[in-house]
Formats: C-alpha cells, structure tokens, sequence
C-alpha cells in the first residue's frame, strides 16, 4: 500500500513540474500544532511549530517539499517531545479574487519522526504520515504572498510508536516565487 501511495504521489509532482509555465517558489510558516494519540500519554495542548518549504508552482496548483517542527515540552520534569515532518505537498488554487485572493487546498504524504526523552526512557520511531490542507493566498507584490491554513494529518502509528495517530496544525506563511 505504501508503494503504491508513494507511486502515485511521485507521478502527480512530476505531472505537475512538467507544466511549461512554473515559478520556483520557496517559504517558511509558523502556527501551531497539536499531536494527538491513543497509545501514548500527549498533553494534547496547541505547541509552538514552524517549518520551510521549497517547489514550484503554476497559476492552478503547486507541489512543494516541506519540513514541519514541533516542539513540545511536556512537564516541567525533563520530558520532551519533539516531532518532525518530512512531507510532499501537492494543491490545486483558485482564480483570483479582487485580483490579489485565491483559496487553495490539497493533499500530502511523507515521513513523521517523533522523539520521546524521559529521564528513565529515551525512544523515537518513524512512521508513514499523510493527509489534507485547505487554506487562503494573498498576493503582496508578484513575486510574494501570504498563505494562511489548516492542516490535519494521520499516521499509520503502530501501537509501539511513540508517533502520534493525528496532527492538527494552524498556520502562517510568507512564500516567494522567483
């Protein structure tokens, strides 16, 4: 199943970059996030998240990498958590409205890694994440614009896996086309 998920992801980015007018675009967001999962005790708390992204991008759709980071102290007792996000994107857009709005949304699938430190017990798994975004663009100038989102995510975390089942995230981002 993976093979085939990560097959035809593979097919759309190159269907995509084959368009003959893209742009190369590049960003970071910030927002916040929050892990949820039945196997492992999470304070299910909005955490602090940020990431980067790199692709290319037409007039109706992009496919871009990106990274997601969040960080999130458990306790005032030494637990940490941290989770990393290793993701390819792919989103259809709107026409613009007003000239400078567009609504877009879309899917993704790639890799989680989540790293559980306790003082008695230190474990990290990796595990196969994907899942759907919706959000808006505001163009700035025509090389910038601003993206506002949401982001849910599903793991296939095994019952062993520190990894979360879902991640919800709400987020910011600032992208440049060159």
């Amino acid at each position: 199943m993976k093979k085939i998920i990560i097959s035809m992801a593979v097919l759309a980015a190159m269907t995509t970059v084959q368009a003959l007018n893209y742009d190369v675009m590049a960003g970071f967001e910030f927002g916040q996030a929050k892990a949820s999962s039945d196997e492992v005790s999470l304070e299910e708390e909005w955490q602090d998240s940020f990431g980067g992204r790199v692709g290319v991008e037409t007039k109706e759709s992009r496919i871009y990498g990106s990274y997601h980071y969040i960080d999130s102290d458990i306790d005032n007792s030494g637990v940490t958590y941290e989770t990393h996000v290793l993701s390819l994107n792919l989103e259809a857009k709107t026409k613009a409205y007003y000239k400078i709005l567009r609504a877009f949304v879309g899917g993704h699938i790639g890799a989680i890694y989540s790293d559980l430190q306790t003082p008695l017990v230190e474990q990290d798994d990796t595990d196969l994440i994907y899942g759907a975004q919706a959000g808006i663009l505001v163009d700035i100038t025509e090389n910038i614009y601003l993206e506002t989102g949401y982001r849910h995510s599903w793991t296939n975390a095994g019952d062993d896996s520190v990894n979360p089942d879902t991640v919800q995230s709400y987020y910011g981002a600032i992208n440049l086309k060159f």
